[in-house]
């Protein structure tokens, strides 16, 4: 039996040993488990952090546009306003500038018709002084007859 209880502690020692290196590989296992864990926690918080990075800059980036097409529009509107009151500006001027010309037009016939009014008048006056002329001469030669004959 001495054999036997020999032979039993043996095992019992080398299975009490197994059972050690077992506990020993589940702790490594386990250690390692919690570093590969850890690690991945790591580099899943690094990967977040980069995606609310990349989210944040997208989120600025399309305020920044939307700030742009805003900004962008604004200018347009004032520029169209600025082009309908620069038409406006011209639709005036124009209009005064075509009563001006209207205003010349009729002052320049004017002075056509009055100038060939004149030309007629000094005509006629022309025509009134040779006949006045004509008749003083008859006057001052009647005159003289008279004065001779008497």
């Amino acid at each position: 039996m001495s054999t036997q209880g020999s032979g039993d502690g043996s095992r019992l020692l080398a299975l009490t040993r197994n059972f050690a290196r077992r506990e020993l590989d589940w702790g490594r296992l386990r250690g390692a488990a919690a570093n590969v864990a850890m690690l991945m926690r790591t580099l899943l918080g690094l990967a977040l952090v980069e995606m609310e990075l990349r989210d944040q800059e997208r989120l600025t980036l399309r305020a920044q546009g939307q700030e742009f097409t805003e900004e962008r529009w604004m200018m347009e509107e004032e520029l169209a306003s600025v082009r309908r009151a620069l038409e406006d500006e011209r639709k005036v001027r124009m209009a005064e500038h075509n009563a001006t010309r209207q205003t010349l037009d009729d002052v320049h016939a004017q002075s056509v018709v009055v100038a060939a009014e004149l030309k007629q008048l000094r005509k006629e006056r022309g025509e009134l002084h040779s006949g006045l002329q004509t008749v003083t001469q008859e006057r001052d030669a009647a005159l003289q007859e008279r004065g001779a004959a008497v």
